[in-house]
């Protein structure tokens, strides 16, 4: 994760200093005694605490630095419909909507994809972007109502619960997809939803519960994701 620390005082001359966070969420960084505002450069992402005030001495500790996407969406969670016979009826475990180490069969079946991903070299089988963007944005169109269609996981799962999930991965930032699984770990898909939209086209998501994605765009093209945090 890459910040900025920028003087809070506008006579303030000096330029902003960047630093890049370790792998485990730690960044330490030479600074003067001042007030600071704190920015992630070219990222939809907000800031707590927003500013920092580092005293006079050897070592300052700031503590902890909360980093979120700071992103917006027009969707409802009413628009999120879980029907509670879907919990219910849910597949047990150990079975599961796919488990998937380095394969590509997120469904039953697989076929679904095996009919339709591109070659992995292939130009259109990949897109990156240096700005995070949303699931949202990335599928685009006006959502009517976004239908649960198979679940794994607890009978006592709350319908709540399942549409906090939902919009979690439909707010996900991420910036590289995939026609292909472009990950190493194992990913066992336990929530799957289909995605209606207002001028009848359809997708759909696949998700795992931690950061992995599968959807299918509004043109029936499929793409693997990993969210933010996770490093792309």
């Amino acid at each position: 994760m890459v910040l900025s620390l920028i003087p809070l005082d506008r006579d303030d001359a000096t330029a902003p200093m960047t630093f890049t966070t370790r792998y485990d969420g730690w960044f330490h960084f030479p600074v003067y005694p001042k007030k600071y505002k704190l920015a992630a450069p070219g990222v939809p992402f907000k800031i707590l605490p927003p500013t920092i005030d580092v005293g006079s001495g050897d070592v300052a500790e700031i503590g902890d630095i909360v980093v979120q996407p700071d992103v917006t969406t027009d969707l409802k969670l009413e628009q999120i419909i879980v029907d509670p016979l879907v919990i219910k009826n849910n597949v047990p475990k150990p079975f599961s909507l796919g488990l998937t180490p380095l394969s590509v069969t997120p469904l039953f079946t697989g076929r679904e994809i095996s009919n339709q991903r591109p070659e992995p070299s292939s130009p259109t089988c990949g897109v990156h972007s240096d700005r995070y963007q949303t699931v949202q944005a990335f599928l685009g169109g006006k959502v009517k109502a976004i239908r649960v269609v198979r679940f794994l996981g607890s009978s006592e799962t709350k319908p709540a619960e399942i549409q906090s999930r939902i919009m979690e991965v439909w707010l996900g930032v991420f910036r590289s997809a995939y026609c292909f699984m472009a990950w190493s770990e194992v990913t066992s898909w336990n929530l799957e939803a289909s995605v209606e939209y207002e001028d009848g086209k359809r997708s759909s998501l696949l998700m795992d519960g931690w950061i992995h994605v599968q959807v299918k765009d509004r043109e029936g093209r499929l793409w693997f994701l990993r969210l933010w945090p996770a490093v792309d």
